[in-house]
């Protein structure tokens, strides 16, 4: 048995030992396919001919990797050697089969740690925020605009700079704030200046005024939990 057959035993052993400790029944279905692709490698040195076609590995496989890499980067490297582009599964069409349903049971297993277009995954987006600052202001918004206008000043001098690292620099530099109570107001400064144009000039007038009332308000009560002009 070379190599890259034992690896794809060891793999099969600890997916169907999932399987059996914990009944996690995509586990169970995982193994299962897993083993098939075991069977059909072992004897693939018996006189089974490579099918040029089959030389890269298939899309599902290409998925589960480049989502395993974001999720588990740690197991990649072995992960690869089994379902990678030089490994044994793509040496005639059986192995192909059976190698890409395992990866689409083994993708379905970790597909909420990553996202997807295509087989190229990226870490997800983090949740949104909510009731951020209402430690920050014991519950009750900030008697002035202060917070606002930092933000929205620090935004403006960190145009075309390293953008969020020059802006957190510059806003805590001038407040005590938590760090997620401070991204409320990043993100309500960055929905200023793309939402209300005007404010970039005529900071008190009505029409600023107006806009981000009507535009960026509702979205800094929510992240921050404070509700203005209550």
């Amino acid at each position: 048995m070379n190599k890259l057959s034992m690896s794809l035993v060891l793999l099969c052993v600890l997916v169907l030992a999932s399987c059996q400790s914990e009944g996690d029944h995509a586990a169970c279905e995982a193994g299962s396919r897993c083993d098939d692709a075991r069977a059909s490698t072992s004897t693939r040195d018996g006189g089974a001919s490579a099918d040029a076609s089959l030389a890269n590995a298939s899309a599902s496989c290409e998925r589960y990797l480049s989502c395993l890499l974001v999720v588990t980067p740690q197991g990649y490297a072995g992960a690869l050697q089994l379902y990678g582009a030089q490994s044994a599964c793509w040496q005639s069409a059986q192995t192909t089969a059976n190698c890409s349903k395992a990866c689409d049971a083994a993708f379905d297993q970790i597909a909420s740690g990553c996202r997807c277009e295509g087989t190229v995954c990226s870490a997800p987006p983090p949740p949104p925020l909510h009731d951020a600052c209402v430690n920050d202001f014991a519950g009750k918004p900030p008697s002035s605009y202060y917070q606002e206008q930092v933000a929205l000043d620090c935004a403006i001098s960190c145009s075309g700079s390293s953008g969020a690292d020059c802006w957190r620099t510059c806003f805590e530099a001038k407040n005590q704030l938590s760090k997620d109570c401070g991204t409320c107001f990043m993100q309500h400064a960055s929905c200023v200046l793309s939402s209300c144009a005007v404010c970039k000039t005529q900071r008190t007038s009505p029409d600023c005024t107006s806009c981000v009332a009507n535009r960026c308000t509702q979205a800094l009560e929510t992240c921050s939990g404070l509700v203005y002009g209550a």
